[in-house]
């Protein structure tokens, strides 16, 4: 179902099926190709690759219970905000724990610059693999939410912005927040008291002895 606000836009809902698609199936490198150039600058695909490996393999081995249906496009020029119902499979605790056991050693395989080799790609599709067989005869749910993305157009094409720029400058605001923060209440309630400062040496050892205690206590 597409309703479309203005002209419709079968082009932006088939990039959104595709790349939730390629997510829902760990289809790392495919679903970086639908992003908009602005993700891809601010993130290289190893990268990509690190940070939602394990949610993809995770989602993987149960892509049967794994859909999404567009329920409506609003464009604006070069801009376009999709609605999407997604069902994701509600994974099993145990298949959680294995999967951040095992692409923690895939991880450590991208840190050695070779995420790319065949080793690499077998390994985790030996993973997915394992876990399909594991879980074959176990009943797994399903949970539906109702998500907003926003897409661009580059160039001709349309691409999916998932704002990686924009997510590290708050994400870069607010520590820094915190950090302000932090040192008003330290310069508001710290105040240090040295006394009995004693210095000395013994052989070839040096010690320097005192007391220090937060005034405002």
């Amino acid at each position: 179902l597409l309703a479309a606000c203005g002209k419709r836009s079968p082009e932006v809902e088939r990039i959104m099926q595709a790349y939730l698609d390629a997510r829902c199936n760990a289809r790392t490198e495919q679903s970086y190709d639908y992003l908009s150039e602005a993700d891809r600058k601010e993130m290289a695909l190893d990268t990509y690759t690190h940070v939602f490996r394990t949610e993809m393999v995770m989602m993987a081995p149960f892509s049967d219970h794994c859909s999404s249906e567009v329920l409506d496009v609003r464009t604006d020029g070069k801009s376009a905000t999709v609605r999407v119902r997604v069902r994701e499979p509600k994974v099993p605790p145990s298949a959680v724990s294995l999967v951040d056991d095992q692409t923690s050693g895939l991880a450590e395989i991208d840190k050695k610059g070779i995420f790319s080799t065949a080793n690499s790609k077998k390994a985790e599709a030996d993973l997915i693999s394992e876990l399909k067989e594991r879980y074959k005869n176990e009943v797994i749910g399903s949970s539906v939410s109702i998500r907003e993305f926003s897409l661009i157009k580059d160039g001709e094409q349309w691409a999916v912005l998932l704002d990686f720029r924009g997510r590290r400058i708050k994400y870069e605001k607010e520590r820094q927040a915190r950090r302000e923060e932090n040192a008003t209440f330290v310069a508001k309630n710290l105040s240090i008291d040295v006394t009995g400062i004693e210095c000395g040496a013994s052989g070839d050892s040096a010690f320097v002895n005192g007391r220090i205690r937060n005034k405002s206590k």
